[in-house]
Parts: C-alpha cells; sequence; structure tokens
C-alpha cells in the first residue's frame, strides 16, 4: 500500500471519545460527530489519529474512535509526535478554531513542513481573535481556515488583516469556503400522519424550531413566540421549539423561554405551543417529520452556518430564517423559503471594546443591536400555514438543493481536495517565527481593531 498522509485532530468533543451522546443533537457537535463517522471513504488517502490531552503521556493503551469503515486511534501528543515527528506529510487539523494549538504542535515536532488547519464556528467570541494572535506567533506560508459560510469568511479576512496590522508582519492565512454538511443516512423521515399521531398533533399547520433553547447564543424565540401568538391568536396552528439547553433544570435562558411560552398558551391553548429539551433521535425525527415549516430567527454570531436548516430542507421543509450570517447561504427566498430581514439597532461599537466582556455579555452585545422585522416573519408564517401546496413545492427545491450542496460526504470531500492541496504546498512552506518582546496581549486586543 503506498504511504498515506497522517492527519491528526484536534478539539474533538470528549463526548465524542465515549459512549454517550452530547446532550443535544443540534449544533456543532453534530457536525463533528457525522464528520467522524464518514472519514472512511478517505483511509486510502490519509491515515487518522485523534489528540488527547487527557491520556497520559506515553499511555500504552490507544482508545479508539469508531467510524464507519475504519477505527480512528485516540493518542496523546508524545504518542503522536513520536510516530510522526520526522514525516513531512503530516496535516494538523483543528476541528474548531483554535488554530493556535495546532501551530504550537508543529512547532513541537519542529518540522515546518506540516500543514495546520482551523475550522470556524463562533466567531464573536473573544477567544477567537485571542487564538488567531497567539497564532500568528508561529505562522507558516498557507495556513488554512476553512470557513463554514461567506459571512465567516468576511469575519475571519477581517479577523486576520487586524492580527497583521497588530503584529506588524504578513500572515498568508488560506481562508477556504466548505459548507458544513448533514449525513443523510440519519435522515429517516416518516409518514406525517404517524408522526403526529405519536406527537398528539392534528391536522393544523405545525412550526418547528430546532436548535440551541438560548436567548443570546442562538435566535430571538422570545420574539418567535410572541410572533406565532399575534399571527394565530383565533385559529389552530402549534410551534413547537426543540433542541438543547445545558444544565436545563437550572437555566436562566430556559426559564425564561418557557415563561413566554405557558403566556402564549394561556391565549392560544395549552397544545399550541410546545417545548422539548435534549431530545434523543427518535423523538427528533418526529418532530421534522411532523412539521409543515421550519422556522429559525437567528440574532447571534454564534449562529455562523445552520446545520439546523439544512437538516430540515432534507425532511423536505420549507424555512423561514432570518437574513443572518449563513443562513443567506442555504435558504433561497421563494425558491426553498424565504430570509427575513434584520437590521442594525445603534452603530457597531469597536471589537477593542468588548475584549474584557465575558462569553455571555458580548452574546448580549452582539443580539442587542439586531433587529428582526416581525411583521414580515408573520406574513410568511401565514403565507404557508394557508396553503400545503406551497409549503411542498418549496420543501421538494429545498430537499434537492439539500442533497446537491450540503451533506457530510460533500463536505469530507472538499476536506479532502484542501488536505491534498496544502500538502502540494509543504515544500514552499515557510515558517515566520515571532522575535517579539512587546506589549501584552491584553494590550494588542486593545488596539487591534481601531474605531
Amino acid at each position: 500500500m503506498r504511504n498515506r498522509a497522517a492527519v491528526c485532530l484536534l478539539d474533538v468533543p470528549q463526548a465524542e471519545l465515549s459512549s454517550a451522546r452530547p446532550e443535544s443533537l443540534c449544533g456543532v457537535n453534530v457536525v463533528l460527530s457525522d464528520m467522524l463517522s464518514a472519514l472512511g471513504q478517505l483511509s486510502d488517502d490519509f491515515e487518522f489519529s485523534i489528540l488527547s490531552t487527557d491520556l497520559a503521556s506515553g499511555g500504552s493503551q490507544l482508545a479508539t474512535k469508531e467510524s464507519a469503515s475504519l477505527r480512528i486511534p485516540v493518542l496523546s501528543y508524545d504518542q503522536f509526535l513520536a510516530r510522526h515527528q520526522h514525516r513531512d506529510d503530516v496535516i494538523v487539523q483543528s476541528l474548531g478554531h483554535r488554530i493556535d494549538r495546532a501551530a504550537a504542535l508543529r512547532k513541537r515536532g519542529n518540522n515546518h513542513k506540516w500543514c495546520v488547519l482551523g475550522m470556524t464556528h463562533d466567531l464573536y467570541d473573544s477567544e477567537v481573535f485571542d487564538a488567531l494572535l497567539l497564532y500568528g506567533a508561529v505562522a507558516a506560508d498557507s495556513d488554512t481556515v476553512v470557513c463554514a459560510s461567506r459571512c465567516a469568511q468576511r469575519i475571519m479576512s477581517h479577523y486576520r488583516d487586524c492580527v497583521i496590522s497588530a503584529l506588524g508582519k504578513e500572515m498568508d492565512l488560506q481562508l477556504p469556503l466548505i459548507h458544513h454538511g448533514v449525513d443523510v443516512r440519519r435522515i429517516s423521515r416518516c409518514a406525517k400522519e404517524a408522526a403526529r399521531q405519536r406527537l398528539g398533533l392534528g391536522q393544523e399547520p405545525v412550526f418547528l424550531y430546532f436548535g440551541r433553547l438560548s436567548l443570546w447564543q442562538k435566535a430571538d424565540l422570545i420574539g418567535l413566540l410572541r410572533c406565532f401568538a399575534r399571527v394565530f391568536c383565533g385559529r389552530a396552528a402549534t410551534l413547537i421549539l426543540a433542541g438543547g439547553a445545558i444544565n436545563p433544570k437550572a437555566n436562566r435562558d430556559l426559564e425564561e423561554i418557557d415563561g413566554e411560552r405557558q403566556r402564549v398558551a394561556q391565549l392560544l391553548g395549552e397544545s399550541a405551543v410546545r417545548l422539548h429539551v435534549n431530545v434523543d433521535g427518535p423523538l427528533k425525527n418526529d418532530l421534522f417529520s411532523a412539521a409543515d415549516v421550519f422556522v429559525s430567527p437567528a440574532n447571534s454570531l454564534q449562529e455562523t452556518f445552520g446545520l439546523s436548516l439544512a437538516e430540515a430542507m432534507l425532511y423536505q421543509l420549507p424555512v423561514i430564517a432570518t437574513e443572518w450570517s449563513g443562513y443567506t447561504d442555504i435558504v433561497v427566498t421563494n425558491e426553498t423559503g424565504y430570509l427575513v430581514p434584520v437590521r442594525k439597532i445603534g452603530a457597531e461599537p469597536a471589537y477593542a471594546s468588548n475584549v474584557y466582556l465575558n462569553h455571555f455579555e458580548q452574546a448580549v452585545a452582539s443580539v442587542s443591536r439586531v433587529a428582526i422585522d416581525w411583521a414580515d416573519f408573520g406574513r410568511r408564517m401565514e403565507c404557508l400555514a394557508n396553503s400545503r401546496s406551497l409549503c411542498t413545492a418549496l420543501g421538494l427545491k429545498g430537499l434537492k438543493r439539500a442533497k446537491a450542496q450540503f451533506t457530510i460526504d460533500a463536505m469530507i470531500n472538499a476536506y479532502g481536495e484542501i488536505w491534498h492541496e496544502s500538502l502540494s504546498r509543504r515544500s514552499a512552506r515557510k515558517v515566520k517565527p515571532l522575535d517579539w518582546h512587546g506589549p501584552s496581549i491584553e494590550s494588542l486586543l486593545l488596539a487591534a481593531i481601531k474605531p
């Protein structure tokens, strides 16, 4: 067998290294789980390892992550370096924004021909900028951060330019676009009537939101509940809010969402608005199969793609979503659903003014400047509630688009191409170490993005 390049994967969620599933079947955990399970199709060209800081250095027992057609060893950093330190055909892929960790491993391996890659998720967190800044000290030509959407590309390009300005040196960081994908093999749409019977639903129009149940790190769910109440007061319809929430028994966001749900239920009836927290796979399948329309009023930079929208399209659902971030890459208005306008409230503050905010405070500051056109959102909901034939037409086009562009197989094949391209550039790779003893990281962050 010909030599295969070595790909080590960093920042794999610990839930993926055990038999336990992530606590919610939504978000980036689904992307990473599907990605790991699909790597077998690239096993002729690459050998994979997962690197874990939890394994003791030099440990003799190797854990494995099961994939569809291969077993991926889980190694300590020392074990990986012992195996591959003297190889040039090594790719260090961070399954997250921490490209600085990938670059640090390359420096530790003392091999500048190694390829370093990251991928985007949450782009508002100052940790993303911190990671890029730290990476800049050991950057190499043609390293890569894979962006999940065109919005992510624009933001990462801006961050890259700010880091270059702060450090006073060039940084040839590539920012290719690869959309997240869904494993169509786990989409098992069932008959709408059967799913509705199991859920206790009737023949009324059913709208589904599925994603993170958070007020500040995903979507305006309070606004969605109020919009639904205004539009469907006096007529039969159901809105289902479902997805994941951390520590649901002591979650303030969840308490506020459920409080608003109860107020709407007093107006429309208890069965009109439902809340499902941390659902399992069978219930998730029933929810998507029973729904008529998928809705997602995102307003946070936590949402840089929108995997749940692609999933909904694979269930043949039309989508009503905000014209926001990666959503604009997924939904085509009047073809697969509708994108509802949003507008900014007030001036955009300089990033530097938010450096010392924690993650929650940053999220609040971000969504507080976004206003959703709820009148238009409501009109779109009413339009689809009144026309099953329109729902069917939009859903069919959405299914076709999702199968063509948003599958895990397409995502994995695109990553394989990026890895091959990175290897082809390694002979010319140059590391640009930084001989710098200047201001602190905090000072650089404050100066990096000027008002």
